[in-house]
């Protein structure tokens, strides 16, 4: 049984993405970032460079029903004796619009994503009738969503197809940022450089009126610069805020 899960923080906390279905086919590509030029002494040599990002890729099929449904069926034990064996793991089922409307938050939110791989085989039967897992390699991995397509075919009404693309992120860390130089290199590629974090000046204000469309993330990321203190926000305003990841446009809210 293998199990893909897309891992996301949000205001309430880590949420898991658990496709319904695995894919039929997962692709990793591994590339690289090597050129080859021509010298007029030696002639065609090849420059390695360090291995470049891993791209990922699969198709998804969202159901418009639970297909996966919990089943058992009789077996005989070494003592000869019969019992019942769950032959079906059920998991967790939501409508195909609950996997498009987060795959489309996750690419609106423009932050990466965490892509858990749960790999196993059945190897045997343990002796209450249940299936005995053999853990295979796992998969945990920050990646991005770079994009994915989404297919609706004839007889398959209610049905959708994902075809889904990832690639690996690789953190440079909190003290540099990227900045575009606005020079393109010979690879057609805009070149980019590290500088130094800038440090921020801004003011926080006492208090902040909540919006229309605002989230605790939102209010963070505007007045902390940092969405992930969204929880310093909640906490002076539990008294008010029974669910964070709802806020009615009027309340007012301490950010001090």
């Amino acid at each position: 049984m293998y199990r893909f899960i897309l891992q996301r923080q949000t205001a309430a906390g880590l949420e898991d993405i658990e496709f319904p279905l695995a894919p039929e086919q997962f692709k990793t590509k591994v590339g690289n970032k090597n050129k080859t030029i021509e010298l007029v002494s030696i002639g065609e040599i090849n420059i390695l460079k360090d291995i470049g990002l891993r791209d990922f890729s699969f198709k998804i099929l969202l159901p418009k029903n639970d297909v996966l449904i919990s089943g058992s069926k009789l077996y005989v034990d070494s003592e000869g004796n019969t019992k019942e064996m769950m032959s079906y793991a059920k998991m967790n089922f939501h409508e195909p619009i609950w996997y498009l409307s987060r795959l489309r938050e996750i690419k609106a939110e423009k932050k990466p994503v965490f892509l858990v791989i749960i790999r196993q085989l059945y190897e045997g039967i343990n002796d209450d009738g249940s299936f005995k897992p053999k853990a295979l390699f796992g998969g945990n991995l920050q990646v991005t969503l770079e994009e994915y397509t989404v297919e609706e075919n004839a007889g398959e009404e209610g049905d959708y197809w994902v075809d889904i693309k990832l690639k690996e992120y690789r953190n440079i860390g909190e003290i540099k940022q990227v900045e575009e130089t606005g020079k393109v290199n010979e690879e057609g590629k805009t070149e980019a450089v590290e500088t130094t974090k800038r440090e921020d000046t801004r003011t926080t204000p006492e208090t902040y009126k909540v919006q229309q469309g605002d989230s605790l993330w939102k209010i963070a990321k505007s007045k902390y610069g940092d969405g992930a203190k969204w929880k310093e926000i909640y906490e002076l305003n539990k008294d008010i805020i029974s669910n964070p990841d709802i806020l009615q446009p009027g309340q007012e809210l301490k950010l001090k």
